[in-house]
């Protein structure tokens, strides 16, 4: 186990035993750990936020499974278009209100945006009569 300290009480920790090697601030705010054992690469705000910004480029994020949690509220916000969708199922959940508006007074919202359309139907129209003679 080996690590640089600087005068401040930041570290670089090289941990040959658990096969990680670990960055810390020396205020105790931030931590990013690359765990070759566990095969995993975690960034920690012990203490604030963490922020990725690429506000002259894209940002892509790549996984086999992804989830995305927040403990309160979760806000996602696009300049222009926000596009989504499964091969398979999509799911909308709410265990209160769902909650679908389209812009302005005369927004639209499409539920079967070129999907699955109506059958034509089949069949005659056929009189039934009215046994209320209304």
């Amino acid at each position: 186990r080996r690590f640089i300290k600087s005068r401040a009480g930041s570290r670089l920790l090289f941990d040959d035993e658990k096969n990680q090697i670990v960055v810390e601030d020396g205020a105790g705010v931030g931590r990013v750990t690359i765990d070759a054992g566990q095969n995993q690469i975690t960034i920690e705000a012990l203490r604030g936020d963490v922020s990725m910004q690429a506000p002259n480029g894209a940002m892509t994020i790549v996984a086999k499974d992804a989830t995305l949690s927040a403990g309160q509220n979760l806000q996602i916000v696009a300049g222009k278009t926000i596009a989504f969708g499964a091969k398979s199922t999509s799911m909308v959940e709410g265990t209160s209100v769902i909650k679908l508006t389209g812009g302005g007074s005369g927004g639209t919202v499409n539920m079967n945006g070129g999907g699955a359309q109506p059958s034509a139907g089949s069949g005659e129209v056929t009189e039934i009569a009215d046994k209320y003679g209304s």
